[in-house]
């Protein structure tokens, strides 16, 4: 990867006028500068639309604007990528915000771990981390050989092993990757970084950097918390159906299955335990000394990463 890639950062938006410029000064405010920001409002009908034209009015990178028609957020993500001109696309939910060295920090990341299909850092939700720990591995090869091709996401000894993913304001791929991924499925109204994240895997390993980047705004209405977005509303009979008609369509040899009464052998936690546990560390302030120089951090993540990953992929 270059030293200083092109990064494009998509930002959807749907009647969320009260957080849209905090999230887009947010962006503003990063330490790497070599970035551009598409921003998508989808058919708001609040007074987003002014909120984002004030906020960018005196942009300090390239920023591109669409105004569209309520369609979800699938198709607001289709328009935005169609769009991007960097060599690696990041996400920012408007509801949310990156700390100010977000970006500097999950560049220098990529650099030290290339080929990789995802790459994630730990989210603050103002009550806490918003995942308990971060765990890196070729998580799509585990999810293969789980069942002979077959990955039951009912299967309580999966655990973590499927949802290993912090939400959409934490995740940041490389474009080669995202371009056999996208389009989105327009049905994905919502959720739609459970399908980026569980496609991308399958053209590399997911890297998790252990150090708490932004906040995640948990303000009781955030887009995916309703019922009809629940997980049986929406993620059994749209998510799914959705990530199998891919994996067919890519020859990607796995089917996903939701059969509550099958269980697996070995429990994914048996096989997770002590590299889950180490992550667990990841924004302690001992643990952020540790990652003061490229170095040590190279060091301590490689150590974590070889429980799961080649050594061609940890050097």
């Amino acid at each position: 990867m270059d030293h200083n890639p092109l990064v494009t950062v998509i930002l959807t938006s749907y009647n969320y006028e009260r957080y849209v410029r905090e999230a887009i000064s947010s962006i503003f405010s990063q330490t790497y500068r070599n970035m551009e920001l598409i921003v998508v409002d989808d058919g708001s009908r609040d007074a987003s639309q002014k909120a984002i034209e004030e906020t960018i009015s005196d942009a300090p990178i390239p920023v591109t604007t669409i105004f569209k028609e309520n369609a979800g957020q699938g198709s607001a993500l289709n328009d935005a990528y169609a769009k991007v001109n960097g060599s690696v696309v990041s996400f920012l939910d408007s509801d949310d915000t990156w700390y100010e060295d977000r970006m500097r920090q999950v560049v220098e990341f990529m650099r030290m771990f290339p080929g990789g299909g995802a790459y994630q850092h730990q989210m603050e939700t103002g009550k806490g981390l918003k995942r308990g720990g971060m765990v890196s591995a070729d998580f799509f090869h585990l999810w293969k050989i789980w069942e002979n091709g077959t990955f039951n996401i009912a299967d309580s000894y999966a655990g973590i092993l499927f949802s290993p993913f912090v939400p959409t304001s934490g995740l940041t791929f490389p474009k080669p990757v995202l371009d056999k991924v996208f389009p989105v499925p327009d049905e994905l109204v919502t959720c739609a970084d459970a399908f980026l994240t569980r496609t991308s895997a399958a053209y590399g390993p997911v890297y998790s950097l252990p150090v708490t980047l932004g906040l995640w705004r948990d303000h009781g209405q955030n887009a995916g918390s309703g019922q009809e977005s629940s997980f049986v509303d929406f993620w059994l009979p749209t998510v799914m159906p959705a990530l199998n008609e891919y994996y067919d369509e890519h020859n990607l040899g796995l089917r996903l299955i939701y059969e509550p009464s099958s269980r697996s052998m070995v429990p994914a936690e048996r096989i997770l335990s002590e590299h889950y546990s180490t992550f667990e560390e990841s924004s302690s302030l001992s643990f952020r000394k540790q990652l003061e120089g490229p170095k040590a951090k190279r060091h301590l993540i490689s150590r974590f990463l070889r429980l799961f990953l080649s050594e061609s992929k940890v050097r």
